[in-house]
């Protein structure tokens, strides 16, 4: 399996872990990685990846950087706290607390951006925009 594959499949599964019985603020009811329906139960996760790029390449083996964004749903009525939280969650699931897991992800966290937009009037949901910056290895012997 590729380490991009592996990347992500760990990912997803880091911030399925996210509620207040793993020690988290958040309760995150499901991580997605396809468009759902505004009736999906909130607090939710949207996992998708944006650019994903050469940084090096010697022989089979690359470097990538690959950009993935976890979008936070909340209902409408959640505070801004709430989706300060949640990107606090986010990055501790992802190993920024350290030494929390067993395996760390097949790739190295690199960087961080968060934000949240103006809440539009007539809006169903609040929402945060999470980029996390990674880089990998592939090797495509």
């Amino acid at each position: 399996m590729s380490k991009s594959v592996q990347l992500s499949q760990a990912i997803e599964a880091r911030l399925g872990l996210i509620c207040p019985a793993n020690g988290y603020a958040t309760d995150l009811k499901a991580v997605h990685t396809e468009e759902v329906s505004d009736d999906k139960s909130k607090p939710m996760a949207m996992l998708s990846w944006g650019e994903d790029e050469t940084r090096e390449r010697v022989l089979t083996k690359v470097s990538r950087s690959r950009a993935y964004v976890i979008e936070g749903v909340f209902p409408r009525s959640a505070a801004l706290a709430d989706l300060e939280r949640f990107h606090q969650d986010v990055l501790r699931a992802l190993g920024w607390a350290g030494g929390e897991f067993d395996r760390p992800i097949p790739g190295q966290l690199i960087g961080d951006t968060a934000e949240i937009p103006r809440l539009e009037q007539g809006a169903q949901a609040r929402r945060i925009v999470i980029t996390i910056q990674t880089t990998y290895v592939e090797n495509y012997a």
